[in-house]
């Protein structure tokens, strides 16, 4: 069947895959730069009514049209994927939960602006391989989220190849250098803090890695612990784990320190990570002890391993879905819209819930 006459068409064998940017504007009666304005989501310079948005948009959709990568990179600069990267001490790494769910958020933020995302686990020796591959020989991101601890070589890195980033919770390296999107976490502390004080704890154990920024957390939360009279009086005992490894294998030499302290001071609760937690539990049975009735454990993670558990653990819920999104929406204004980006637009208050289970009871009299 013959078109309309009057309408212009590319034989849809001949055009998937290989239009032009001509070829749009002219199927859709509009200029190349209209085109590139809706292709790049950019109506800062070109303004598109929403009626011919929508029509460019049917037109690429009906001829399976793509851009070209290297020609989108040579005439405007940028590649058009960002990069998300994971420290490479995360426990768990891509399967940690905690770190799960913003990548979600990253992903269907991408999809939606039509960027391309690429994800990997980082350390500060393959850093540079990362940003430009030997195999590509230039830049392969125009920005990246960065996520877990970092090591701040990686910060310096990034600044020296003029690559924009922003971070998923704060760091001690990251806090004064690029902007960082996270949670109330010395909010969150103090939520566990004041329930596990309303079962009548008074000591109780943070089994965390002494870095920096886990080290101030910790001494702003037991400054803020002072100024209420329902915690005032609570004895909170940092517990160190290793930074690297497993938290799992670290949760039994730490419950046996927790009862080695001398009982007056012994800590009748501790708290951990969701790994550190599910595998403290046969740890204090395995030391002739019972959770709850003996131990409670807190996680700071809210987790499918911690919900599923028996006894279901009482966790603290961050909302990491919407720190990712709102992480990848400030570094697409700024990669496709120029924004402006910087620390001061950090946040640190995204909220935080207890979700109250079955691993921390009152504790036992004495």
């Amino acid at each position: 069947m013959s078109e309309p006459k009057g309408k212009i068409s590319l034989p849809r064998n001949k055009t998937k895959g290989r239009m032009t940017i001509r070829d749009i504007a002219k199927l859709a009666g509009v200029s190349q730069p209209v085109i590139s304005a809706v292709l790049n989501n950019n109506y800062k310079s070109v303004k598109v009514a929403k009626a011919t948005r929508k029509r460019i948009q049917d037109i690429v959709k009906e001829h399976g049209y793509y851009r070209n990568a290297s020609a989108t990179a040579l005439s405007t600069g940028k590649t058009g994927y960002i990069g998300f990267l994971l420290s490479d001490v995360v426990h768990d790494g891509f399967s940690n939960h905690y770190y799960l769910q913003p990548l979600t958020a990253i992903e269907r933020v991408c999809r939606k602006r039509g960027y391309g995302l690429h994800v990997s686990t980082c350390n500060l020796s393959d850093i540079e391989s990362f940003v430009v591959p030997e195999k590509v020989g230039n830049r392969c991101v125009d920005g990246f989220i960065l996520a877990g601890p970092m090591h701040a070589g990686i910060l310096e890195e990034l600044e020296e190849f003029g690559i924009p980033a922003v971070c998923i919770g704060m760091t001690f390296e990251s806090a004064q250098t690029i902007p960082s999107i996270s949670s109330d976490t010395v909010g969150g502390w103090l939520k566990v803090y004041k329930y596990l004080s309303s079962l009548g704890h008074q000591n109780v154990a943070m089994a965390i890695p002494q870095t920096p920024w886990n080290v101030r957390i910790f001494d702003l939360a037991r400054k803020r612990l002072m100024l209420d009279e329902s915690t005032r009086d609570m004895n909170i005992i940092s517990v160190s784990i290793p930074e690297r490894g497993s938290e799992y294998e670290a949760a039994q030499p730490a419950i046996e320190k927790i009862l080695n302290i001398p009982e007056a001071t012994r800590p009748t609760a501790v708290i951990g990570s969701d790994q550190f937690c599910v595998a403290a539990y046969p740890a204090i049975l395995k030391c002739g002890l019972k959770c709850p009735e003996d131990m409670s454990i807190v996680s700071s993670c809210d987790s499918v391993l911690v919900e599923r558990f028996y006894p279901a653990i009482t966790s603290l819920h961050w909302n990491m879905f919407d720190i990712g999104k709102a992480a990848t929406e400030l570094l697409l204004d700024h990669v496709i819209n120029n924004e402006k980006m910087g620390v001061e637009l950090s946040q640190d208050n995204f909220p935080c819930s207890l979700v109250v289970r079955d691993s921390a009871a009152p504790p036992p009299a004495k």
